[in-house]
């Protein structure tokens, strides 16, 4: 009895292993997240099956849109290790300045470790994230308006960027939802309005120093105190504001240039799509329109869109130590061309440059200079190419060893028309 009670709830372990792979061909293919190597893939089942058994058609999308995305999704973890063997794990570096130079102190040095998500992530906070985003999508007229391609770009997704995923969203649904259900209708305003209603409201009041925060337009700041944590990055606080308009409908994600002349460390901004997937408020980049950016990048949930210089600087076989983390973009698309007049420009070099795989560009003034994009070295017509490069700005080659930044050549501008002009 014992032996055909074993074999019988085999037999069924078996069935429901083929009835759950069956159900994942009938859709999309799933083998890399469900293989064995995958001491996580326990907790994939659990997502897949809770949707599958639902059957809901519309969350069938939306989560085929997930799993697709759990592929390429990650946390970064950074570590300094000292010259003494002490290990300071950094949660979440204020900069790429911040980066650069600790990892620029004699005896350190700097490990970035990539978390995949597939490897962590849990089934019951996610399921949480996207039924509590389905239900809203079902009950307000403005989010139902919105089409699948922003909706699962701009408000489903359950990162901003690669912060650790916490259901952030639930708390922001509970405060908001209730004094905003009144305030919208179906027309095309509504997501302009919403966003105007919000944002001013988004917890400005909890800051130290002379921090400046507007999340109207743009936003500076020095230290942002929020749920007794101190913010020191400007996309800390893009992503909590994100996520509070994501989790009232609000197709949104945040736009940002690394330099502008009064500030180091760059400047960022909330983009708001409307229904189709436009631009809903171009107001929002006046402040940027007042100055020439060298750069724009767009954070994006989708990663195929996505192309990381940091990543293909590393496959042209140049150790990491030599890259700057300032060109560590990941989860972002070049934007320049709609952003500012740019173009591309060759600029001829000489002697030990040659022997260089990638140079930089980098602007600024005689005070500061910073990063902001790179080039390959073309050996044989001893030339580095620049592209998608605002005109206007004080440019300067570079070569980065080690941690260090070192200038080369003369501070050059470059016209509209791509030529470059000595300074």
């Amino acid at each position: 009895m014992v032996v055909i009670r074993k074999i019988a709830k085999e037999v069924l372990l078996l069935t429901g292993v083929i009835l759950f792979l069956v159900a994942c061909e009938n859709h999309k293919n799933y083998s890399d997240l469900l293989s064995e190597q995958n001491t996580n893939s326990n907790e994939i089942k659990k997502i897949l099956n809770f949707y599958y058994k639902e059957k809901d058609p519309d969350k069938l999308r939306g989560i085929e849109y997930i799993m697709e995305s759990l592929k390429t999704r990650y946390q970064l973890r950074y570590t300094i290790t000292t010259r003494k063997g002490k290990r300071i794990v950094l949660s979440n570096p204020s900069s790429d300045l911040e980066i650069d130079s600790l990892r620029n102190i004699a005896g350190n040095s700097l490990i970035i470790d990539t978390i995949w998500l597939k490897y962590i992530i849990r089934a019951k906070p996610l399921i949480m994230h996207i039924n509590n985003a389905y239900s809203c999508r079902g009950k307000y007229a403005w989010i139902k308006n919105i089409n699948n391609l922003v909706y699962y770009n701009y408000i489903l997704p359950y990162q901003v960027n690669n912060e650790n995923f916490t259901n952030v969203q639930e708390t922001y649904r509970t405060r908001f939802l209730p004094f905003v259900e009144d305030v919208l209708s179906e027309d095309f305003d509504s997501i302009r309005t919403l966003f105007h209603y919000i944002s001013p409201s988004f917890d400005r009041s909890n800051y130290k120093g002379d921090a400046f925060l507007d999340f109207t337009s743009n936003c500076i700041n020095e230290n942002l105190l929020r749920e007794g944590k101190t913010y020191n990055d400007l996309e800390d606080i893009a992503v909590l504001h994100i996520n509070a308009l994501r989790a009232i409908g609000v197709p949104c994600t945040y736009e940002f240039t690394p330099f502008l002349p009064f500030a180091k460390n760059g400047e960022i901004t909330i983009s708001v799509f409307n229904y189709q997937g436009a631009p809903a408020d171009s107001s929002n980049y006046h402040n940027f329109y007042r100055f020439r950016v060298a750069k724009f990048y767009r954070n994006e949930f989708n990663q195929s869109k996505c192309v990381n210089p940091y990543r293909k600087i590393l496959d042209l076989g140049v150790s990491s130590n030599d890259i700057p983390f300032a060109l560590n973009l990941p989860n972002v698309i070049d934007i320049t061309e709609k952003r500012t007049e740019c173009g591309k420009f060759s600029i001829p070099i000489r002697g030990k440059m040659l022997s260089e795989k990638v140079l930089y560009l980098a602007t600024g003034n005689d005070n500061y200079w910073k990063v902001v994009t790179w080039g390959k070295v073309e050996k044989t017509n001893k030339v580095v190419e620049f592209d998608k490069v605002g005109y206007g700005l004080m440019y300067r080659l570079a070569k980065f060893k080690s941690g260090k930044l070192f200038l080369l050549e003369q501070p050059f501008n470059v016209d509209k028309e791509g030529v470059i002009v000595k300074q």
